[in-house]
């Protein structure tokens, strides 16, 4: 995540690798051992228990879609707290629909092309999971249909059937826009009249996921333009305090099975979708990441760097994986050591798999979509002036 004059929130991308990460569990578990999500579902292996305490961080992909929206927020709008002028900004708006647009087609035919090649499989091990969900991935191989549906379908119609981690890629373009046109427009108005817009984009979009960017481009004001906030939270007790509230607030599950730990939550801040308490939550980890050096550390070491460079492309080619190649790893091993085992025992292959699919990505076709819509804006916005 590149910031003004080249420097770079390396924690940030450390904490976006990890996040993805997070996704990648949590659906390998959706698909495979649904009752972590849904209570309608048989508990296999204690997984209601464990939705009710707060390790299901570990695969709330919710949570961690929100924080990659909040992220964006902070890190497409701190360039312009640290000096950056109103062209970076133009030629960011024109660059941003082809920079997420030419992967994300990409993916959906890729997604097409595992489906002919290998079929969706996870539907054979429903009978061991307990799900009856055979539509996480179309049966049909329609190349025509999966490109439109990645160039076009899932920005502006709502429809991503061949790889569906595609419903967060309309909000990711459009809290995008948002955040490129409002920044520059209130960024260096007075303090108060900042932080009214704010308040008001906020409430405009409370109940939607547009509200997570606000969230960001509020954090990045904070951090960036008000020294009394970067005083406090200098306070390790007080980085701590909001870190630990972070992630209460972050761990709100999906149901609650048995004892509520999150009552709290659900008393301040009622919300069945989940997002009032992930927004807030992101927000508060955010703000408090930057002056807790453990934390830090890790987020800056080369494990999760590595991750945070593979995200985008992790993001988009895991989950059509998961339901094609990866359900044939676990297939054999049920037989042999039983469903529990099999899936503990594949986890790592598939992730690997997961991975290793991603740097191609990454490589041949995320990094072109950098480098060509860099090229698009610098030439178009050349033409404007």
């Amino acid at each position: 995540m590149k910031s003004v004059g080249g420097q770079r929130f390396a924690s940030l991308d450390g904490l976006r690798g990890i996040a993805c990460v997070v996704v990648v569990i949590c659906h390998y578990l959706q698909i495979y051992v649904p009752a972590a999500f849904e209570r309608n579902y048989p508990d296999l292996f204690g997984e209601k228990w464990l939705v009710n305490s707060p390790l299901n961080l570990l695969f709330n992909g919710h949570a961690a879609v929100i924080l990659f929206f909040v992220l964006s927020g902070f890190v497409l709008s701190a360039p312009f707290f640290r000096g950056v002028g109103w062209g970076w900004y133009a030629r960011s708006i024109i660059k941003r629909y082809p920079r997420l647009a030419i992967p994300a087609l990409v993916s959906s035919l890729l997604a097409c092309g595992l489906i002919a090649v290998f079929g969706v499989r996870y539907v054979e091990l429903n009978a061991y999971s307990g799900s009856n969900v055979t539509t996480f991935l179309p049966t049909a191989v329609d190349f025509r249909l999966a490109a439109w549906e990645g160039a076009i379908g899932s920005f502006f119609d709502g429809k991503f059937s061949y790889n569906p981690v595609l419903w967060t890629i309309r909000a990711e373009l459009f809290g995008s826009l948002l955040v490129l046109v409002l920044t520059p427009l209130v960024g260096r108005l007075p303090a108060w009249v900042r932080y009214a817009v704010y308040a008001a984009v906020i409430w405009r979009f409370a109940d939607n996921n547009m509200v997570a960017f606000a969230f960001g481009v509020l954090a990045s004001d904070l951090l960036l333009r008000q020294p009394r906030m970067q005083v406090v939270l200098s306070r390790s007790w007080a980085s701590a305090l909001v870190f630990v509230l972070g992630l209460y607030l972050l761990s709100k599950p999906y149901y609650i099975p048995y004892v509520n730990f999150w009552w709290p939550v659900d008393w301040l801040m009622p919300d069945p979708t989940m997002l009032k308490p992930h927004v807030t939550g992101a927000f508060l980890l955010i703000l408090s990441i930057a002056s807790m050096a453990p934390v830090r550390g890790l987020l800056e070491g080369r494990a999760a760097q590595f991750l945070g460079r593979q995200s985008y492309s992790l993001y988009l080619v895991h989950f059509p994986l998961l339901g094609t190649l990866g359900a044939l790893v676990i297939l054999p091993l049920v037989a042999r050591v039983g469903y529990g085992w099999a899936l503990l025992l594949a986890f790592p292959v598939v992730m690997a798999l997961c991975l290793g699919l991603s740097v191609i990505f990454n490589r041949w076709v995320d990094e072109k979509a950098v480098s060509f819509s860099s090229w698009l804006a610098g030439a178009l916005w050349r033409e404007r002036r």
